[in-house]
């Protein structure tokens, strides 16, 4: 990768390795916690409006999520917060060994404008878009880790392509000094994607 040898030619020592995490225990729990937090938001909107939350307040995909936040019990989201706990400390781990972690930021190039539909009745479609958008970013948000998506490659039709790069949880200055590094050495402040039709 690009990215890796750049950092290696900056003097950082670079090796392949990533943090061992339960993905399918963690997917559940943050799906589960979305859920519960977009029905929470709803309820606090509807209380202003002096009524219950409705379907036709939200997007289609917005008010499903909604319903299954109503549905889930207290206990379920107590165990998504216990999984979440256990899943930082499972990265807080890795970064015992390393000082930062280099990923791509998304598994593909950003999406057309429509795909990520919140309307749609192709929920599936829907998720993979989602999912490929954030496969690489969600841990991070999960487990608070700061991370930063630097444009270190432009598609070929002049889009930027991030690379991102995670520090350990409360560590910002690495990435900051680390952000300054790159940036001097490779700019991007001039470039531009272009302007759609």
């Amino acid at each position: 990768m690009a990215a890796a040898r750049l950092c290696e030619r900056l003097g950082h020592h670079v090796e392949e390795a990533s943090p061992e995490v339960d993905a399918k225990a963690l997917s559940s729990a943050s799906l589960l916690m979305v859920c519960a937090n977009i029905r929470a938001a709803l309820d606090v909107r509807a209380a202003m409006l002096g009524r219950e939350p409705m379907a036709s307040d939200v997007e289609r995909l917005t008010w499903a999520r909604a319903t299954e936040g109503h549905r889930a019990r207290a206990s379920d989201y107590a165990r998504s917060i216990g999984v979440m706990h256990r899943v930082g400390r499972q990265v807080a781990r890795f970064f015992t060994r390393y000082d930062v972690l280099l990923t791509p930021t998304m598994c593909q190039l950003p999406r057309p404008l429509g795909v990520l539909d919140l309307m749609t009745d192709d929920e599936e479609a829907y998720t993979r878009a989602v999912l490929g958008s954030i496969a690489f970013t969600s841990l991070f948000n999960s487990t608070g880790s700061p991370a930063m998506s630097v444009p270190l490659g432009w598609s070929r039709s002049g889009l930027p392509i991030g690379v991102q790069f995670v520090a350990p949880f409360g560590d910002e200055a690495t990435l900051f000094r680390l952000g300054a590094q790159l940036e001097a050495e490779q700019p991007w402040f001039e470039r531009r994607p272009p302007a759609s039709s």
